[in-house]
């Protein structure tokens, strides 16, 4: 079991730019990453702010190669098993974890694609 993420609570909500400030130095490519979520990125329907919806699109947005991508590294960082690999995070944990409480309730199903047969382990 993980630790919580120590810090969390007290980190400020920041904007999109500020908030990978911090991780710059672990992802070089960021501000690219935040130049091409903008470029793609509309008038939110959703209810959320530009930069608590851009930090979705960019956590979403698969680089190449893959593990040069934000949600590759994050998702490494946060099953790591030291919790200091997260403090270049909070900012941005912050933010689109924001986003994802201000997202409305909504009922489907979602689908994630996955190299491997998995049918076994659920009920048809």
């Amino acid at each position: 079991m993980f630790l919580p993420i120590q810090d969390f609570e007290t980190t400020p909500l920041v904007s999109l730019n500020e908030a990978v400030v911090p991780i710059q130095t672990i992802i070089p490519d960021v501000k690219h990453m935040i130049k091409t979520v903008k470029a793609n990125s509309g008038e939110s329907e959703d209810g959320l702010t530009r930069d608590e919806s851009n930090s979705i699109r960019l956590y979403s947005l698969e680089w190449q190669p893959r593990e040069k991508s934000l949600f590759y590294i994050l998702n490494r960082a946060l099953r790591a098993d030291n919790r200091q690999q997260l403090k270049p995070w909070l900012l941005f944990l912050r933010l689109i974890l924001t986003a994802l409480a201000h997202l409305p309730s909504t009922s489907l199903t979602v689908y994630r694609g996955i190299n491997m047969d998995l049918t076994a382990k659920y009920r048809p």
